[in-house]
């Protein structure tokens, strides 16, 4: 009877074990997607923000950082100009890094040629 019960209570707690740790990895995976969708957003803010500046002014040279508030930071790499300005921006939200480059055909008006994430500049 108790070696009954023993065993009862070591497969209840393998289930609890098994069932924390399911959790455990179900709420990393939520976290994730959350800081990658965060970091999405401040590196396109960053690129938006970028072509805004250089549209206005062409002696925009980038290569600046931008608080974005609530802890959020995006960086604009130096804007590189050779008949087309090329702009790179990235983020990084704990350990999600999005990084965006463009290239600008015009600058005034705007026209986008391409915007393609990239996995390292």
């Amino acid at each position: 009877m108790i070696v009954t019960l023993m065993i009862l209570l070591a497969i209840l707690l393998g289930f609890a074990f098994i069932g924390a740790v399911s959790l455990r990895n179900e709420r990393e995976g939520v976290l994730t997607f959350m800081f990658e969708r965060q970091a999405q957003s401040a590196a396109s803010a960053c690129m938006e923000t970028a072509i805004d500046r250089l549209g206005r002014d062409e002696n925009y040279a980038g290569d600046e950082m931008l608080d974005l508030g609530e802890g959020i930071t995006c960086t604009i790499r130096p804007v590189v100009q050779s008949g087309t300005w090329t702009i790179e921006s990235e983020a990084q939200v704990s350990k999600a890094i999005v990084r965006y480059r463009t290239v600008l055909t015009n600058r005034n008006p705007v026209e986008i040629d391409t915007w393609t994430r990239v996995g390292s500049f």
